[in-house]
């Protein structure tokens, strides 16, 4: 079976690689489901895409998916 692993940075600035699949993230910083306070939904973002916080939502509207951007499967780095 094949395991794809994603790229984060934390908010103290420690990269780590995990597992895909393993946690529902936030589509542009990567923090789990299970350690947001709110999620962004709607709006400009696509139907499926979920932000932790509104500066996450903002980059995302402006720059577009992480993936496309810096591609290798890495998300930017969380906010809070």
């Amino acid at each position: 079976m094949l395991t794809v692993d994603v790229h984060i940075t934390t908010v103290e600035g420690i990269k780590r690689t995990e597992p895909y699949g393993e946690h529902n993230r936030c589509d542009n910083c990567g923090k789990p489901l299970n350690k947001t306070k709110n999620i962004i939904t709607g709006g400009q973002l696509c139907e499926v895409e979920w932000a932790c916080c509104g500066a996450c939502h903002d980059e995302m509207v402006e720059k577009g998916c992480a993936f496309e951007e810096l591609g290798d499967m890495t998300y930017r780095q969380q906010k809070y």
